[in-house]
């Protein structure tokens, strides 16, 4: 079994390129903001695609108006896929968001579908 998915404390949907928009403040104190794709979603974090990287660290807010969603995160990852950047946010105070697919996908964990 991959180590990756054993470490993970919720289970993940795909959020299939879902348009967001990231806002943070660099390492220079510049606020930036930034359009980006959402790839998927659980609990306690989310995984986001962007052309330009963020520090790691970094508090940023994260907003995806499909889903009316959001929320305050922070960066654990950041690597270079192709010409983009895969990063992996945790957010501050868990998921406050509740979404059908989201509420069904923790159903079938638990039931160990």
């Amino acid at each position: 079994m991959d180590q990756h998915k054993e470490r993970r404390r919720h289970p993940r949907f795909s959020l299939s390129s879902c348009p967001l928009r990231v806002y943070w403040q660099d390492e220079h104190g510049r606020f930036r903001q930034m359009p980006g794709r959402g790839i998927d979603l659980s609990r306690s974090g989310i995984g986001i695609e962007l052309p330009e990287p963020i520090q790691l660290g970094a508090q940023v807010n994260i907003s995806m108006d499909r889903f009316d969603l959001t929320e305050t995160a922070g960066v654990r990852h950041c690597r270079r896929v192709g010409p983009r950047y895969h990063i992996g946010l945790e957010f501050t105070m868990g998921l406050r968001w509740n979404h059908p697919e989201l509420l069904r996908l923790e159903q079938a964990h638990v039931a160990g579908v």
